[in-house]
């Protein structure tokens, strides 16, 4: 939570860095015709906080400084928002086909490689989600270091800013359910990748300080493609 006017702040020297979030969450990858594949599809412009992070570091570090994809603003809440693909897998030990993993010579399952493969997937997730919570650290770090120092404070009656960090996966819609049930379940945790990533981010919210002031996120959510796009529906983002 913040006292600091981010808003004017941010009409006042961020408009030129607003996207499209077709355009922000796009995944580095092509389709078939060329053409950028995007986790999230849609016209609605927010503040690409990549580029900003750029624009501040620019001359003050050579080492890129970590942070979310975007950013959205509305009158009582600051979003931070990290889109990432690569979770959702295709081959899971749940479906995956013993005959597509034959040995040459034995002409027999290969428990060995199987494992090898499952391995290598678990390690990919688990960089993922570390980077995932470098970019939670250092995207805040960058608010309280170089932005709000900037801000005018709000003034009444104006309340509090919320400072949330959303996170947007491609997870498997089963995985998505499961985080649901979680949620509404009295202390159980699920096993799906919604819930660890929520898990393995939950000591940045809502920190003490010695003085007993929070600082960090006051909420953060996982949610999947589908979650995102009904939410930005809903939200009032103000002109």
């Amino acid at each position: 939570m913040t006292s600091k006017d981010i808003f004017q702040y941010a009409q006042n020297n961020w408009n030129r860095y607003k996207k499209s979030i077709t355009v922000i969450s796009e995944t580095g990858k092509m389709d078939n015709q060329g053409n950028p594949i995007s986790l999230v599809k849609s016209d609605l412009m927010i503040y690409c906080f990549d580029d900003i992070s750029e624009n501040i570091y620019h001359d003050k570090r050579k080492d890129k400084t970590a942070s979310v994809d975007g950013m959205i603003i509305t009158n009582e809440v600051v979003y931070l928002v990290e889109f990432k693909s690569g979770f959702k897998r295709k081959i899971t030990k749940e479906n995956f086909d013993k005959t597509k993993m034959i040995c040459d010579k034995t002409k027999e399952f290969c428990e060995s490689y199987a494992n090898l493969f499952f391995e290598k997937s678990t390690k990919e997730i688990e960089e993922l989600k570390t980077n995932i919570r470098l970019k939670t650290i250092e995207s805040y770090w960058t608010f309280e270091k170089e932005v709000f120092p900037s801000c005018q404070e709000l003034q009444p009656p104006k309340s509090n800013y919320r400072i949330e960090m959303i996170v947007v996966i491609d997870g498997n819609s089963d995985d998505a359910m499961l985080s649901t049930l979680e949620q509404l379940s009295a202390g159980a945790e699920a096993d799906d990748i919604f819930s660890a990533i929520k898990r393995s981010l939950k000591k940045y919210k809502r920190i003490k300080d010695s003085n007993d002031n929070d600082y960090y996120y006051d909420e953060i959510k996982v949610m999947s493609t589908y979650e995102f796009e009904a939410f930005i529906k809903q939200i009032d983002i103000p002109a």
